[in-house]
This record gives structure tokens, C-alpha cells and sequence, in this order.
């Protein structure tokens, strides 16, 4: 009986190990992603950040605003995600539905 319960689980093993290896690539690329948005906020503001720490900013309060900026994007990008997600969702399955079908 073993065998035969280990045999029928197979294949939802694997889909199993394949989704989560494909979402931990998606989790490194986002956050690979993230921070090359924030480096790039942080260049392009660097006189910005100079005068704020010549003016008596302290560095964490510079580091809030750099992050907030990050933290504001990244709610933006879930938002988004949660709205389209549903359509796309279908849209996706009426395409692999109907190349299937051919």
C-alpha cells in the first residue's frame, strides 16, 4: 500500500518542488529588483541627500526617506498586482485552454 500511495503522490511531488523553486527565483528576482530601484532613488538623489546632511538631517532619518520612497513603490506594485492578477489569470487560461484544445 505504501508503494502504491508513494507511486500516485510522484508527479504532485515534483509540480510541488517545481513551484516552489520557481517561487523562490521570483522572490530573488524581486528583490534583486528592489534593490536596484532603490540604488538607482538613491543616485539620482544624492545632492539631494548632501544638502539634507549638510542642513542636520541624521543619517536614519535620510535612510527612512530612501525607504519609504522603496516601501511606497512596492504597496503601488502589490496593489496593482492584486487588481490585475484575476484578469490575467483567465486570460492566460482561455489562451492554454484553446492552444490545448487545437
Amino acid at each position: 500500500m505504501n508503494g502504491v500511495l508513494s507511486r500516485s503522490l510522484a508527479a504532485r511531488k515534483v509540480s510541488m518542488l517545481l513551484l516552489g523553486a520557481f517561487a523562490m527565483l521570483a522572490l530573488a528576482l524581486s528583490c534583486v529588483g528592489m534593490y536596484g530601484v532603490l540604488a538607482c532613488l538613491a543616485s539620482e538623489r544624492t545632492r539631494e541627500i548632501g544638502l539634507r546632511m549638510a542642513l542636520g538631517a541624521r543619517r536614519g532619518d535620510v535612510l527612512y526617506l530612501i525607504l519609504r520612497e522603496g516601501a511606497r513603490m512596492a504597496v503601488a506594485g502589490v496593489i496593482l498586482g492584486c487588481v490585475l492578477a484575476p484578469g490575467l489569470a483567465r486570460l492566460m487560461n482561455s489562451t492554454v485552454v484553446r492552444r490545448h484544445a487545437q
